[in-house]
């Protein structure tokens, strides 16, 4: 039996499933604010890659989690001095 999780996917590499948000559906709903920054998760630690973490590639499916593999996913970041309220 195959179950639809939505925005769920498995990884091909840890096999752990994983909820993604495409860029572009939480730009809609309001969870990328005009503020925020765009950040490759490449370029954030490991241990950072918790929060807030979109996949921008919208013409395709990711089939790594951003643990194992990060290309293509995005997290948000607020410039310095931004108010901290924000999550």
């Amino acid at each position: 039996m195959i179950y639809d999780f939505g925005g769920g996917m498995t990884c091909v590499q840890c096999r752990e499933l994983v909820d993604f948000v495409p860029l572009s559906f939480a730009v809609q709903i309001g969870a990328w604010p005009a503020d925020a920054e765009m950040t490759p998760a490449s370029d954030i630690p490991v241990t950072d890659r918790i929060k807030n973490v979109y996949w921008a590639q919208e013409d395709t499916w990711p089939t790594t989690c951003v643990f194992c593999d990060p290309w293509g996913w995005v997290i948000r970041e607020f410039p310095p001095g931004a108010s901290f309220f924000r999550s």
